[in-house]
């Protein structure tokens, strides 16, 4: 499992680009995040199945989006947490 090389977010979606492992990226991946206004955001493997999940906190709606990853670089729906 490898972490992306680049990352960066925008409303409503996070972009996460891999490694080539030639000094080139991967085609980056649009997720939309679920939430509204992601202030930031992590993928780490949050549920111990050794796939890459997304966490994002999110300014407007003051909530947190979980969403597990599927393993073929999708990501399951979101589900939202109150912070």
């Amino acid at each position: 499992m490898s972490r992306p090389a680049a990352r960066c977010r925008c409303c409503h979606r996070s972009v996460s680009a891999g490694r080539n492992g030639d000094g080139t990226f991967a085609k980056p991946t649009v997720v939309q995040t679920g939430g509204l206004l992601p202030q930031c955001f992590d993928l780490a493997d949050l549920n111990g199945d050794g796939i890459l999940d997304m966490v994002v906190g999110n300014t407007a709606t003051g909530n947190i989006t979980l969403r597990y990853g599927r393993g073929d670089g999708t990501f399951g729906d979101p589900i939202d947490y109150s912070a």
